[in-house]
């Protein structure tokens, strides 16, 4: 799933056109199936076209199979920023995925039951007065639960440059134990010019010294949103995803949830008794700023929030 933050032009009529980031990445994608499939000149067919509340959504069945589906969202009917696209796929992902797909098992299991001339021998564990849903309830649970310890949503940047290993690597360190709620990989930024130069040591000291501390210590403070590996049934638990998806009332909420929205998610795991943890050997690859206008811009953001943040913790 591929969520383009604000995908629209609008003109004086409030009519939409896509931006030239979309039309860039329908370039990008008949070159990219091309290179992966090795067929020059490849050109995949029409994606299936899905209006839909928050905007617009373009499905393309691969060649290899795969689903790629692009969610497009115009600033005008969802809000925009990252942390809203990480609520949309977030609970599309454990809202829909997960609860709603096992809510179907258990109407159509006990549309079965009810149907069925054995009804009663589903029943010889409850008196007469109890319904059957309480039964699925609790075969259903512990599936449930088992599901969400065992799925995992990748969350990558749109400049984010990585390999499989990677992944396989994060998944690995998730498997090894039900208490961790998110894994931080290493990021490396890649540019040219001096500021590339300093955020290359920036994030050397960053990812040798304090990651391995914090992960050495016991937890990570923060997984970056860029690249990290997410359990499903942790977001799903309580005062994660409900506090993470709440609107902001004051400049305090702006600050520590829009502006640091890795680290909040960060911190709200933490508070749920959920470790963080730092793997090292999967690498990633980030397009850093490379002027100070968008180094300025960026670090105002992190800034500020890392401190909230932190305070916050501390309190």
């Amino acid at each position: 799933h591929v969520f383009f933050d604000d995908a629209f032009y609008h003109d004086e009529n409030q009519q939409r056109t896509l931006n030239i980031f979309v039309n860039d990445f329908f370039e990008a994608i008949n070159k990219a199936a091309g290179i992966v499939h090795d067929v020059e000149g490849m050109k995949l067919a029409p994606p299936q076209k899905t209006a839909t509340p928050y905007g617009g959504r373009l499905s393309w069945r691969l060649p290899g199979g795969n689903l790629l589906v692009v969610h497009l969202k115009d600033k005008l009917k969802v809000s925009k920023k990252k942390r809203w696209s990480m609520v949309m796929y977030m609970y599309y992902l454990l809202g829909y995925r997960i609860l709603g797909q096992c809510e179907e098992r258990m109407k159509s299991l006990t549309k079965v039951i009810e149907d069925s001339p054995d009804k009663r021998n589903y029943r010889r564990h409850f008196d007469q007065n109890e319904d059957l849903h309480v039964y699925y309830k609790d075969i259903l649970g512990p599936r449930l639960l088992l599901e969400a310890e065992n799925t995992f949503i990748l969350s990558v940047d749109g400049d984010v440059d990585f390999g499989p290993d990677s992944v396989r690597m994060l998944t690995d360190r998730m498997k090894k134990d039900k208490k961790v709620g998110a894994v931080s990989s290493r990021i490396h930024p890649i540019g040219s010019g001096p500021l590339i130069w300093y955020q290359k040591m920036e994030y050397a000291m960053c990812y040798w010294l304090q990651k391995t501390t914090e992960h050495s210590l016991g937890c990570v403070l923060c997984a970056p949103g860029c690249f990290a590996l997410y359990r499903a049934s942790a977001l799903m638990d309580d005062n994660v995803m409900k506090v993470f998806a709440a609107r902001c009332e004051s400049p305090e909420d702006y600050l520590l949830r829009d502006l640091g929205e890795d680290r909040f998610l960060s911190k709200l795991l933490i508070e749920q008794g959920y470790r963080i943890e730092y793997c090292a050997a999967a690498d990633a690859y980030t397009h850093a700023p490379e002027t100070f206008t968008d180094f300025f811009n960026q670090r105002r953001r992190w800034i500020p929030s890392t401190l909230g943040i932190t305070v916050s913790i501390l309190k």
